[in-house]
């Protein structure tokens, strides 16, 4: 990943497709997040990954805190919200 990371500096277009969503939040500058074929968000990691945006995607409740020393998002899952149990 760094590698690739390291062509954007290049100014040459990276695309990733992962289910890693703390490793998108890592290296991604833009990310996507889908459901079911459909763009739920589109933006930067700090856009895209949000509780409400997690939650309406997967079904889970998440809390979302920036990582002390690499400043990406950090998401805590914890669990399934009750309306899907």
């Amino acid at each position: 990943m760094e590698v690739i990371k390291g062509f954007t500096t290049e100014h040459l277009i990276s695309c990733a497709i992962t289910h890693d969503l703390h490793l998108a939040s890592q290296y991604g500058d833009r990310i996507l997040l889908l459901k079911d074929g459909a763009i739920i968000a589109d933006g930067n990691p700090e856009e895209v990954l949000t509780s409400n945006n997690l939650t309406d995607t997967y079904q889970l409740d998440t809390r979302i805190i920036k990582h002390p020393e690499i400043l990406h998002p950090l998401i805590i899952n914890l669990g399934r919200t009750r309306q899907h149990l």
